[in-house]
This record gives structure tokens, sequence and C-alpha cells, in this order.
């Protein structure tokens, strides 16, 4: 499902760049259904699964509470499909959420039918009586109510008073209209509107019967059944469409908002659905019944609180959250970009030590945590960055993170990302990506970016680039092809000292190769004897390897004065952080070049004790050597 939804995101993505347009009603419908059909696929056992047996019996208790809670995400999906993605007739959104709502919300089977009319005092009596008249009115169950009610009064223990009280409601009942139903909003014929007048005017009258009934039975009535007066009462009350009633009534928000909306204003759109909420229906009234938060969330999509609904869901599932708020995004009305959200730097740069906060679009909050997500899964890194893309300057700023969890084996991926940060001019972003490869051992990946940043006329970046240059030579032994920029560091205006320092140390060990040892002697002692000190840490390491390649008559390149100057440069050196700054370098090259001297110690106090012990006797070594060798002149 992931890399499906990544690629048709990207599709969807690559038009809206091309076209720069909302989508229609009907493209969003399209977009969405796709969506919906790979969410259903991936959460939803397969068909030959479907009872609560076979999937108890394969999959356990934890599976039937993923199944649920699976459900709600697609509920969540179908309703957001109602209210904002359908491209069908608005004026059947009140039918449509009826229909949802009692696909999602099995309530009204909490009610024991049998039971309530085999009570020992009778039906009315029993405690469950009333709460499902409510319930099936609330469902629009009419058929079943009138059944439930003629049962009722058939049977003996039901008191005259109860069923007089009964006759009125059923009288009620059987009169109510049925609400028409029409085709899409592009078919709609005449006819089709008279059938909705009609209904909106056999409504009206039948609203006037529902209020006499109700102030008949108000002016009159024994004390003794006052109970079940009050309960008639209740039930017009909510056939009327009373907001005070439905809301005490409805076990949720949902339940309160639909009934309310179907007996007051059965045609409303979505828009005048949000209009009609917000102005005449308190549903926080509904907010404390924790047992049913996921239908409070539902009740606030229909009403238009798109953050508040999916705050409700955000720890639960982000993949369906990323895709139904880009979907918001794509809409005429652009919904997605009504709620700003703040999310702390550790998703950009953790090197920010002021732990800055950033300012963002809900969407992009959702799309940049997915992507970090995403990129701890190698088979679905690749496809962040199409997410990415869309995030803007924010967006440019998840890049280094994103870049950080390139996984070992992702070439594809990894072109991808550098391409698009190249046509971006993402320097930066390009110069870390290099880095990455060579960490992974990709060959020539310093190389490619000396010649990526002499192209664009990068120089400060590679300074980087050369240092990490001496670390991969004491790793690997293998040094950069500089042949790029080797003729142009004299007419750069600005100091590049581990640039020049990294051309002379490539140049030096090409001499070596090719025994030239006087002048490879030469280009040592410069290397050595620098006044820049930003190349200090290097030194150590350059003397060690340097003097060893050296044939066995090193001296015969130096004057006495010479060595005395290394020596005591060295010595320096060594009672000084450089020393410490370099024994990383030199620890690497004695891993690769005398593996037996460090026995694969992994403690790094230790390794770095054993190369400053190395180094400080080779310096006493050469001290000696050079005193014999005056000896012997």
């Amino acid at each position: 499902m992931f890399i499906e939804s990544a690629e048709l995101f990207r599709k969807i993505h690559e038009q809206q760049q091309q076209s720069s347009k909302t989508r229609s009603q009907s493209e969003l419908a399209t977009i969405s259904s796709s969506y919906r059909k790979l969410l259903s696929d991936f959460l939803l056992p397969s068909a030959n699964e479907k009872s609560f047996t076979e999937v108890f019996e394969k999959h356990g208790t934890v599976t039937l509470l993923k199944q649920t809670h699976y459900r709600q995400l697609l509920a969540l999906w179908d309703l957001c499909d109602i209210l904002y993605f359908t491209d069908d007739d608005e004026r059947m959104t009140g039918l449509k959420l009826l229909q949802w709502l009692n696909k999602n919300d099995k309530g009204i089977h909490r009610f024991d039918l049998q039971g309530i009319m085999n009570n020992s005092r009778g039906p009315v009596d029993h405690p469950d009586f009333w709460p499902c008249i409510y319930k099936l009115i609330f469902r629009r169950e009419f058929k079943t109510l009138i059944d439930f009610i003629k049962i009722t009064k058939s049977k003996q223990f039901t008191s005259k008073e109860a069923s007089q009280l009964l006759d009125h409601l059923l009288r009620v009942i059987i009169d109510v209209p049925s609400i028409p139903r029409t085709t899409t909003a592009a078919t709609l014929k005449n006819d089709q509107q008279d059938t909705i007048d009609k209904y909106i005017s056999d409504w009206l009258k039948w609203r006037e019967k529902v209020y006499k009934t109700a102030e008949s039975l108000q002016k009159g009535g024994d004390r003794s059944i006052s109970m079940h007066q009050k309960s008639v009462l209740n039930a017009l009350a909510i056939l009327h469409g009373q907001q005070k009633t439905i809301l005490n009534q409805a076990d949720h928000a949902t339940e309160a908002i639909i009934c309310f909306i179907l007996n007051n204003h059965p045609f409303a759109t979505p828009h005048e659905i949000r209009t009609t909420i917000t102005n005449e229906l308190d549903t926080s009234l509904k907010h404390q019944q924790n047992d049913n938060e996921r239908f409070y969330a539902f009740g606030m999509m229909i009403k238009g609180n798109i953050a508040e609904a999916l705050e409700c869901f955000r720890p639960d599932d982000w993949w369906t959250l990323v895709h139904l708020v880009d979907l918001f995004g794509l809409s005429t009305e652009n919904l997605a970009c009504n709620y700003i959200s703040t999310i702390d730097i550790q998703l950009f740069d953790r090197e920010d030590v002021q732990q800055q906060l950033y300012s963002m679009e809900f969407r992009t909050f959702l799309i940049l945590t997915y992507v970090r997500l995403m990129g701890q899964q190698s088979s679905l890194w690749k496809y962040g960055l199409d997410y990415i893309k869309t995030c803007g300057d924010l967006g440019k700023k998840a890049l280094m993170n994103y870049i950080q969890c390139i996984p070992i084996n992702n070439s594809i991926g990894v072109q991808e990302l550098l391409e698009y940060c190249i046509e971006k001019d993402y320097v930066k972003e390009v110069v870390e990506i290099y880095k990455r490869e060579a960490d992974k051992g990709i060959k020539d990946s310093y190389s490619k970016a000396i010649r990526y940043l002499y192209n664009i006329g990068n120089y400060s970046y590679l300074e980087d680039i050369c240092e990490l240059g001496i670390y991969q030579f004491a790793n690997t032994g293998e040094l950069i092809d500089i042949s790029v920029i080797e003729s142009q560091i004299q007419i750069y205006s600005e100091p590049l000292p581990r640039l020049t320092f990294y051309v002379n140390f490539v140049k030096l060990h090409n001499l070596y190769k090719q025994e030239e040892f006087d002048e490879a002697a030469e280009i040592l002692y410069d290397l050595l004897t620098a006044s820049d000190t930003k190349n200090n840490k290097f030194k150590p390491f350059l003397f060690l390897e340097g003097f060893s390649l050296l044939d066995v008559n090193q001296f015969a390149y130096y004057t006495p004065n010479q060595i005395m100057i290394v020596l005591d440069l060295l010595h320096d050196i060594s009672n000084h952080e450089s020393l410490e700054d370099g024994l990383d370098i030199i620890v690497s090259y004695l891993a690769r070049t005398k593996t037996h001297v460090l026995e694969n110690n992994n403690n790094q106090k230790q390794c770095h004790e054993i190369a400053k012990n190395i180094f400080r006797e080779q310096m006493e070594f050469i001290g000696m050597r050079y005193y014999c060798y005056k000896q012997m002149k």
C-alpha cells in the first residue's frame, strides 16, 4: 500500500505542478476512491475471513482490536468522501450521513428487543424501552419502530393509558414522509426538483402535526403515567428536531448532528450543514463522553473542525491523515490550510542548539512526520522525497534529516534525491549526500563532490571535502581525484588551507609511487612545517605515514636543521590539543596498516592512548636514528 500510494501521490502532484489549479469535485472523488481502495485492501481481512469466528481463530484477540481501529479509519475516510470529495448531488448529504452512521455505529444492536417484549411487567416498564424508541427514531428505522409499538400495544401488561400515549406517537410515525433521493447534480431534472418541493411541503405539514400532538399531550395527562408521557414528548421533540432533546438523548455528537440536520434541514449541502451546526447546535455538550471520543471527532469533521477531528487520530495512523489532509489541500476550499501548528526542531536540524520552533501548516507537519517514519524502513525511504517536495521551505529544512536516513542499498532513490538537490541548488544537501555515500564505501563519492563544487564555483565546501579526504585515506588508502581543481587553487582569492594541503598530499603520494623521493621529501617537509595551524591535527598522521614511505635513508634528504625543526614542531604538537584532534586519523591509519597493534580494540579511549604512544615512540625513534646518523657522518 505504501509504495502504491506514494506513486499515486507523485502522479497527483506532478499534474498539480503543471496545472497549478485546484481539482474539480469529480477529480477529487476519483483520487479519493483510489486511496480508499488501497487503505481498505491493506487494513481489512481478505474476503475468505469475513466472519468474526474466522478472524478470531486465525489472528486472535489483538487482530480483532486492530480491526475495530482500522474500521474507524475507514469510517473517517468515508465520512470525508461524503462531506468534501463527493461529486454526487450535495443535497443528499444528510441521507448519506445517516447511511454512514448506521454502517459504522451499530448502537441499535445493543437493545434486546425480544427481552424488552418479554419483560414480566410489560415492555413499557422495561428500562430500555424508551431508549430503544429514541434510537430507532435517531436512525429513522420507522418500519421497525411501527412494528415495535404495535407489538407493545398488543401485550397484556401494557396499560390502557400507555397504549393511548403510544397511539399518539404511532400516528405521527406512520405519517412521516420519506426523504426522496436524487441522482447526481449534473443530471438533475425538473421532476426531481418537483419531488423535492413536494416533500418539503408534506414535511412542513407533518412537522406541524408533530408540534400539535406534543402540545395536546402537554395540556393533559394522568400523573400515574407522567413518566411515559414525558418519554413520548421526548420522542416527539426528537422528530421535530429540537436541539436540547436531541443532544440529551443522543449517544454522541455525530448522532446528534445527523439527527438534527435530517429533522431540520434535510437537503442541506455540506457547507450549509457546517454553517447550521456552528450557528444552531452546541455539540460541546457531548464532548464529555470519553467512550465515544471517535464519534465526537466524526462530529467535529461534519462541523468543519478538521484539525480538532484529526487530533483524535494523529498518533494512530499517519498514512490516513497525510493523504486525507493532502486531498483537503487540493480541494477548492483548501480546508487543510486553515490550521497552523508548531513542531520541534528535532524533525529537522539536530545540531541547532537553540532548539528553535517552526510554525507550519498542519499538512506540512503531518507529511514531515510521515516522511520521518518512512525513512526508518529502507524499502520506503526513497518515496519520502515526493512528499518532502510539496512542503516548500520547511521541506528543504527536513531534507538534511531525510539524507541522514539513506539506507545502505538504495542507489536509485539516492540518485533521484541527488538530482533533485542539484536542480534546486541545495549545495549543502548535495555535499551531505556525497558524504553519506562515501561513508557507505561508494567509490569516487568525494571525487564527484569535488567536481560538482568546482562546476558551480563553490570552493568553501571543498575545504570540508578535503578534510574528509584525509580521513578516508587513513581508513582506506584511497585518494580523491582532484585533477579538476589542481591548477585552479592559485586563482582563488580566499585562503583554502585544507584544499591546498590535500592537493599537496595527493602530489606527495604520486611522487612516492614514482619513487621520486627527493621531491617527495621536499613536499613532506613543507607540509609538516607549514605555518597554517588549521592543518596541525593532520601532521602527526602525516609524520607517521610520510617517513615510513621514504626509503630507509630518509636523512639523506634533509639538513640537520630541517630535522630539528620538524622534531621540535612535532614535539610542540604532541603537547597540544592538535594531537588529541588528530588521534582518530592515526587510529584509522594504524587499523589499516598495523591491525595487530590495536588488536581489534573497540574502546576509543584505549585506542587513542595506543595511537599517542606510537606517535611519541616514533618521534623518539627518528630522533635517535638522526643522532646515530650524525655520529656516523
